[in-house]
């Protein structure tokens, strides 16, 4: 059970961290300090990650677990889709303008990021699937 605790938490670290390294990268291009940046990227992000990851993920596990559907591809997929949450979010209440492939890539990357910390830090094997 403290593995499982520990999984959703650090899955979601990593992510964060995903992001504000993101963040950094992204600074290359724009002026400023990459700590600046950064910051500007993950107090956000944090506000959206750790809600997505303990209200939605955590549901989404216990009902796959039940079903006996837990398998590292699952997982991973699992993560990706909660990474999209936000850019569809923000699709939806922005104008469409708003929303970018890039960013829905990106999403996407750091949530598979989060869902393989996940299956390491959880046990979830890849010869499962």
């Amino acid at each position: 059970m403290i593995r499982l605790v520990l999984a959703f938490f650090i899955s979601a670290t990593a992510a964060l961290a995903g992001v504000v390294v993101t963040g950094m990268l992204y600074s290359f291009f724009v002026p400023g300090s990459p700590w600046e940046v950064a910051l500007h990227f993950g107090e956000p992000a944090a506000l959206v990650i750790y809600p997505i990851t303990f209200v939605v993920g955590l549901p989404l596990y216990c009902a796959a677990r039940l079903l006996k559907m837990i398998s590292w591809s699952r997982v991973v997929f699992g993560g990706i889709f909660l990474a999209l949450v936000y850019p569809v979010g923000v699709l939806i209440y922005s104008d469409f303008s708003a929303g970018s492939v890039s960013g829905f890539v990106i999403c996407g990357g750091i949530g598979a990021l989060a869902g393989l910390v996940f299956c390491q830090v959880a046990g979830i094997k890849r010869a499962s699937d």
